[in-house]
Formats: C-alpha cells, sequence, structure tokens
C-alpha cells in the first residue's frame, strides 16, 4: 500500500497485514507480559508450521480470496478473469487503488465535515428564529396588556396632575386644614373661658367667704371692695393669662399648618414625580399619541 505525498512510495508485501493482524490476535487473547519475547515465540512456530506442513494457518484469508475470484465460486467464470492475490496486489494497480480509496476517504470526510457545518448552521440559525419569535409574541402580549390598562391609568393620572387641577386640589386641601386648625382654636378657646370663669367665681366665693366673718364692714361696702378688688386684680391676672393662652395657641397653630402645607406639599409633589417617572419610561402606546 502506497502512501501518498511522502518521498518514497513503499508497498506492503501480500500477506504481511494478514501476518500482523493474526499476531495482534494472539497478543490480545495471551496478554503476555513480554510482548517481544511472545512475537519472536509465535513467528518461530509459525516457520515449524510451514516447514512441516508447506502451509500457514494464518493466511486461510487469502485462500478465501483466491476461492472467491476462482471458478469454485462464480462456477462458469473464464480463466482470463481469473486474478491472484499476487496479481491483484502487484504493480501500478495496487498504487491506484490506493490513490482512490484514498480520494474516496478525503471526499467522504470533507462531506461528513460540510453536512456537520451546515447542520450546525441550520441549528444556530433556527435557536435564533425561534427565540425572535418568542420576543415577538411576548411583546405584543404585553403591548395588548398595555392597550388595555394604560390608557385609562394614564388618563386618570392626567386628570389629577395637570396644572389647574394640581393647583385646585392645593387650594382645597389648604381651605380644609384652615377650617380644621379654626374650629380646633375655636373649642379650645371656648374651653379656656369656661377655665377662666370658674376660676374668677371660685376667687370671688372664697373672697365673700374670708370677707363674711369680718364685722368692721358693712355689706355694701364688702361688695364694693370686692368688685374693686376683683376688677382691679383678678381682671388682670386673668388677662395676662388669656394673653399668654392665645399667642402660645396662635405660636402652636402656625406652626401646625406650616407643617401639615409642608407634608402636603411633600405628597403631591412626590405623587407627581412618580406619574412623570412613569410616563417617561413607560413605553408609548398605540392608544395614546406621544405629547398627549
Amino acid at each position: 500500500m502506497s502512501v501518498q505525498f511522502a518521498a518514497n512510495k513503499l508497498r506492503v508485501p501480500a500477506g504481511f497485514s494478514t501476518l500482523l493482524e493474526s499476531l495482534a490476535t494472539e497478543v490480545l487473547r495471551q496478554q503476555p507480559a513480554d510482548i517481544v519475547a511472545f512475537g519472536s515465540h509465535y513467528f518461530n512456530q509459525l516457520l515449524t508450521e510451514r516447514q512441516s506442513t508447506g502451509k500457514l494457518s494464518t493466511f486461510k484469508s487469502t485462500d478465501i480470496e483466491e476461492r472467491i475470484y476462482g471458478d469454485s465460486y462464480f462456477g462458469t467464470a473464464s480463466k482470463k478473469y481469473r486474478k491472484t492475490t499476487e496479481e491483484i496486489f502487484s504493480g501500478n494497480e495496487y498504487e491506484v487503488a490506493a490513490v482512490k480509496i484514498q480520494t474516496a476517504y478525503r471526499g467522504h470526510t470533507g462531506r461528513t465535515q460540510a453536512r456537520a457545518v451546515k447542520n450546525k448552521k441550520n441549528k444556530a440559525a433556527t435557536k435564533i428564529q425561534a427565540q425572535y419569535r418568542g420576543h415577538r409574541v411576548r411583546k405584543n402580549r404585553n403591548k395588548f396588556n398595555q392597550n388595555e390598562s394604560e390608557p385609562v391609568k394614564d388618563l386618570e393620572e392626567k386628570q389629577m396632575f395637570n396644572d389647574k387641577e394640581y393647583e385646585v386640589a392645593a387650594v382645597k386641601i389648604q381651605t380644609a386644614y384652615r377650617g380644621h386648625a379654626g374650629r380646633t382654636k375655636a373649642t379650645k378657646d371656648k374651653a379656656a373661658t369656661k377655665i377662666q370663669a370658674r376660676y374668677r367665681g371660685y376667687h370671688v366665693r372664697k373672697y365673700y367667704k374670708k370677707k363674711s366673718s369680718e364685722s368692721l364692714h358693712s355689706e355694701s361696702d364688702v361688695k364694693e371692695k370686692s368688685n374693686e378688688e376683683f376688677g382691679e386684680d383678678e381682671i388682670r391676672a386673668a388677662g395676662i393669662i388669656q394673653q399668654k393662652y392665645r399667642k402660645h395657641r396662635s405660636v402652636k397653630a402656625e406652626k401646625e399648618e406650616i407643617r401639615k402645607q409642608d407634608l402636603a406639599a411633600v405628597k403631591i409633589q412626590r405623587s407627581y414625580r412618580g406619574y412623570r417617572s412613569r410616563k417617561v419610561t413607560a413605553p408609548p402606546s398605540e392608544d395614546i399619541k406621544p405629547g398627549e
């Protein structure tokens, strides 16, 4: 058998491959520890067998080939078409057959590799197409869901957070809070007035009780004196108490009102920022045109 692309073309002798196959079979069967010694002993036995019988059992396959190409197999085959093993594997015919086999094998290998590359490309294209189809289906489904829910939501948010209604909502919140603060202040002022009235009555009764034990003044003098003392001292004390209390309540109510207004403004601004961010990040839908 010739070796292509080599400097020297070598030919394998007839029967050499069969001889090596028989040796490999016996090595695999016996599993010798020393393969070199086993090979030497094996070939010595073959030489002894050939000297004694004139034939070798390892060349039965060659005999079978002879019978295949002989009259015993075809029956009516002519002698000019019969070829022995030596004739088949001699001369240029062997080299031509080797070249043909190698060419056929290279063609088979090339076609197999090309087919594998084509199948790989087809699988990659199929995966890309499948992923793209899935992407389109999910996108259309999300778009369909957005078309059902987003227009109503956007309309509600636009109705709540446009400029005019934003100002109206802020005014309503501030008005409601001022009314609540005014009502609370009036209720507390009324309670303070009741407390002061009860305190004045208590002092008047205490003063009359104290003066009733004294007999130096008449009842009219006691009433005038008590009225004068009550009018000057107690009214002055009540005025100071009311002034302090009103100042305290007004400062507290003012701070509370400012705090409430700040909280309301912060909530409104937070809601408006959320609406603006959702509007910017949300994909445009077909029902509502951009910029509306």
